[in-house]
């Protein structure tokens, strides 16, 4: 028996929480990066091993903080500790080797560092506050997304990581790194990940008119009674709980002439009247359309492409 699959196919391998703890260690890693760069421009390998720390702590901190309630004040503090340590070790490590390169002329910075490590300390965690402040654009989809089952969980998430990391990639490029590549590649990944959701929701804005025309072949949309919905069941796309009031169920055929058609398990919800079920797809592909036409003409602006560098 031959059951057709739902266009587009729900993303499976990409988790809520895998997206946004890959968009926060990106944006934490070019933000360091970009950070560090006028004191370590001559060091590629300082400049790595801050970006590998802050992409590091960007994981962690997320990951952890999406297991404790709230999630975003926990996104805060890891934000918070993630600053204060970055900038922590690399001011120790730059004291250490200007005390190894002067020798007896930095023994007094030597009795100062401590008390120079909290003032960075506390000025890195005030960064990583700010940092988290707007990441929580990111670790609050997550959270929506966990409570209701959808099929485009996943998109939900990440279109605000998308917006969220060109935006960085944007604001860093107009305000003081416009020769820089890192920041264009945020915003890169950002046009990309955006797109991504503008086209699934193509595909599904069609599926979703074929199935009220009755041109979906393999498919059919019945009434049911918001109650006696199956609670498993997930949404086909961006509704208000409300509005589903009708479910997707596969249009299977008896095998033969006294043979009763089989069981149609129902795969998922969806409003019964054809507007309702088209506008909130409609609307999310307008504001991808807006969002990528903003980034891009920001992002246009303010790059000096003829001198490009890492």
């Amino acid at each position: 028996m031959f059951v057709p699959s739902v266009q587009p196919a729900p993303i499976r391998r990409l988790r809520p929480a895998g997206i946004a703890s890959t968009a926060v260690a990106l944006g934490a890693t070019v933000a360091t990066d970009c950070l560090l760069q006028p004191f370590f421009r001559d060091s590629l390998l300082q400049r790595g091993v801050g970006a590998a720390m802050a992409a590091s702590f960007g994981v962690a901190g997320t990951h952890w903080a999406l297991t404790r309630e709230p999630s975003e004040w926990s996104s805060l503090r890891g934000s918070a500790a993630t600053g204060a340590v970055v900038l922590m070790w690399f001011m120790f490590c730059d004291r250490l080797a200007a005390l190894h390169t002067n020798g007896p002329d930095e023994s007094f910075a030597l009795l100062v560092l401590p008390m120079l490590l909290v003032v960075v300390g506390a000025a890195g965690a005030m960064a990583g506050t700010l940092f988290g402040l707007t990441a929580v654009a990111v670790i609050g989809p997550v959270e929506r997304a966990r409570a209701r089952t959808a099929f485009d969980a996943p998109e939900r998430v990440l279109l605000p990581a998308s917006v969220w990391l060109g935006a960085w990639g944007a604001g860093i490029l107009a305000l003081s790194h416009p020769r820089s590549l890192a920041p264009l590649v945020l915003v890169l990944l950002g046009l990309a990940g955006i797109g991504t959701v503008a086209v699934r929701d193509l595909l599904r804005l069609r599926f979703v008119t074929a199935l009220h025309t009755g041109a979906s072949c393999g498919w059919k949309l019945v009434r049911t009674a918001p109650s006696a919905l199956p609670p498993d069941v997930p949404s086909f796309g961006p509704y208000r709980e409300k509005a589903l009031d009708g479910l997707v169920l596969p249009a299977l055929r008896a095998g033969g002439p006294y043979r009763h058609p089989p069981q149609e398990d129902p795969v998922a919800r969806l409003p019964l009247d054809a507007r309702a079920a088209r506008a909130p797809l409609v609307r999310r592909i307008a504001w991808c359309a807006a969002l990528s036409a903003i980034l891009a003409a920001i992002t246009s602006a303010h790059l000096d492409l003829a001198n490009l560098r890492f």
